[in-house]
């Protein structure tokens, strides 16, 4: 079994079209955990000449990101921290390309990319820690296997 290590996959956002290449410089700044969920709805379709087995139908497909990192500002002016998501949220959250990817662009590791939403932004500020950072992203439209 071939496992692969969590560190390698990183959050890419950016504004364009899922066409547009991602580049190393729109990933998510200080980023410390995150996580793609693929569902898909599966409305009840059983009738009488189901046989008293359960029938379902392809129905709505979603796809949501969530992420977590440690506050932190002192990113470059070509990657996406904390505040510049918030700022995004408060604006108006137009639609932008994301892409749940290898921080290594150009390897045949599989990742994920599509439209869609910042959905939240949460901020802690704990005594005597690090201010934290997590929120979602809402996939919309179809999204695909990564490939450039």
């Amino acid at each position: 079994m071939s496992a692969k290590n969590g560190t390698l996959y990183a959050i890419f956002a950016t504004v364009g079209t899922v066409v547009t290449a991602s580049a190393s410089t729109d990933r998510m700044y200080a980023c410390r955990d995150s996580s793609i969920k693929f569902t898909v709805d599966t409305p009840d379709a059983t009738t009488k000449e189901s046989a008293a087995w359960w029938e379902g139908i392809t129905g709505i497909r979603d796809v949501t990101i969530d992420f977590s990192g440690v506050w932190d500002d002192a990113g470059s002016a070509t990657t996406l921290t904390a505040t510049e998501i918030a700022a995004l949220i408060i604006a108006g959250n137009a639609a932008m390309k994301f892409a749940f990817v290898p921080a290594a662009l150009g390897t045949t590791i599989p990742g994920w990319m599509g439209m869609g939403f910042f959905n939240g932004l949460s901020i802690t500020a704990p005594y005597e820690k690090p201010c934290e950072f997590s929120g979602s992203v809402k996939g919309t439209g179809a999204w695909a296997v990564f490939t450039a």
